[in-house]
């Protein structure tokens, strides 16, 4: 085999390889996830249980009453008592505060707790979040 033949086989061998990584990892670029949770477009159901507002120090608004990711838990866990148990809850942006990795990791947590669907609104796209693990709430709130 010739130096310049082997050449053309390397060379091939490699774009060939590249082409497949192009494939596999460009559309993983662009699928949104942040921090502790992963989101996944999904369909969204017609209605929502519960709707929350991110609020200042990664509190969440409900009926315009600040609370902490501890009171919220209450608060759903009390309506669950009352026969009115959440299946879904919406997380979306406040006038003044956006969404932020500690609200999504905490929103999460209370969601895996209770046993109920968390869904955010991105932009004009809703998104189902997911726990993926490992995250704290000391490393939520760096970001």
């Amino acid at each position: 085999m010739t130096e310049s033949t082997h050449r053309s086989r390397s060379r091939a061998a490699c774009i060939a390889v590249f082409a497949v990584f192009l494939v596999l990892a460009l559309p993983a670029c662009h699928r949104g996830v942040r921090g502790d949770a992963s989101t996944t477009p999904v369909a969204t159901p017609p209605t929502f249980d519960v709707t929350l507002t991110a609020a200042k120090d990664d509190q969440f608004d409900v009926n315009d009453v600040p609370l902490t990711a501890e009171e919220l838990t209450d608060h759903l866990r009390y309506r669950q008592e009352q026969g009115q148990g959440v299946k879904t809850a919406l997380l979306v942006r406040g006038e003044k505060q956006k969404i932020s990795k500690a609200h999504i990791v905490r929103f999460v947590r209370v969601a895996h707790s209770l046993g109920f669907t968390p869904y955010m609104k991105d932009g004009d796209e809703f998104v189902e979040l997911q726990a993926t693990g490992g995250g704290s709430d000391a490393e939520a709130e760096e970001s």
